[in-house]
């Protein structure tokens, strides 16, 4: 869970997986880093077997949360390398 600031103001539970907890907390820890989708699985899914396209899909459930709430646009896509926090 986590909580962020809606588009009317107020603070509001985001409801995450953990996983989406931990791609969001990395991207924040450094909003200038464009992520590649191995390293996000490495740091977020360590002892995964998962294949890369997998952070894609965690990555679109994420943007959708925050869209509810009102927070668009922040997860961008960095065409031929990952994911950055804008």
């Amino acid at each position: 869970t986590a909580i962020i600031e809606g588009h009317d103001g107020t603070d509001t539970l985001l409801d995450l997986t953990p996983t989406e907890f931990k791609i969001l907390s990395t991207l924040l820890k450094t909003p200038s880093k464009a992520f590649t989708r191995e390293e996000l699985l490495e740091i977020c899914l360590p002892d995964s077997e998962a294949l890369a396209r997998v952070v894609d899909a965690h990555v679109h459930n994420l943007r959708r949360k925050l869209e509810i709430h009102g927070v668009d646009n922040v997860l961008v896509t960095v065409r031929s390398v990952g994911y950055r926090f804008r």
